[in-house]
């Protein structure tokens, strides 16, 4: 799970509700700002989706990014925006980057550019694979069997996956969504000459 939080100052809100004659509560901004923020998300999502799915791969039958952007949501509490992202496992990784270590299996294959494995996993060629492992350099390859194999993957224990900043939406781009909704809000209410009452509607 990932959460980006949402402060909406009352500072600068605030006061230009109150000029517009109009009440919001904090509960309310915070309301607008994390489900605006989290449509941005969302949008953004979708669009790396359709970016950088590989759809004819079959090892990459789930969209990452699809999925991420269906576990998109925006709530609000104690008057604070939260968007949270609760799936899928390895987002965080993609944003913040670190150290990616072998779990399941002794080695981490990382598929090289330009060969059938490009684009897909170990697992896709099932029995296909020949390992040479260097055990003083931690380091080898897997390749096709046969003595002319052709060398697909590279053989790591590890690797420094860096940041992507490009996953999420820019801190730019949510605020401009946020201030967005935020006037469009402010706009309605003083339309309607709506006063938010903590009291519900009978």
């Amino acid at each position: 799970m990932m959460r980006v939080t949402v402060r909406v100052k009352a500072d600068t809100a605030t006061p230009a509700a109150q000029r517009l004659g109009v009440a919001l509560r904090p509960s309310q901004m915070a309301t607008v700002a994390a489900r605006s923020g989290a449509a941005l998300v969302v949008s953004h999502f979708e669009q790396l989706a359709a970016e950088r799915h590989r759809s004819g791969v079959a090892a990459v039958a789930h969209n990452f990014y699809a999925e991420a952007a269906r576990s998109t949501l925006g709530t609000q509490h104690g008057g604070v925006g939260f968007i949270t992202v609760f799936a899928p496992v390895g987002l965080r990784q993609r944003v913040v980057g670190g150290e990616i270590r072998a779990v399941n299996y002794s080695y981490l294959f990382i598929p090289l550019s330009g060969t059938p494995a490009e684009g897909r996993t170990a697992g896709d060629f099932t029995g296909q694979l020949q390992v040479i492992w260097n055990a003083s350099t931690k380091r080898g390859v897997a390749k096709q069997k046969g003595k002319d194999g052709q060398v697909l993957f590279a053989l790591r224990e590890s690797i420094s996956q860096a940041p992507d900043d490009t996953v999420l939406p820019s801190t730019s781009d949510l605020s401009e969504a946020i201030r967005t909704a935020i006037a469009r809000q402010l706009q309605r209410a003083w339309r309607h000459k709506q006063v938010p009452s903590d009291e519900p509607s009978p």
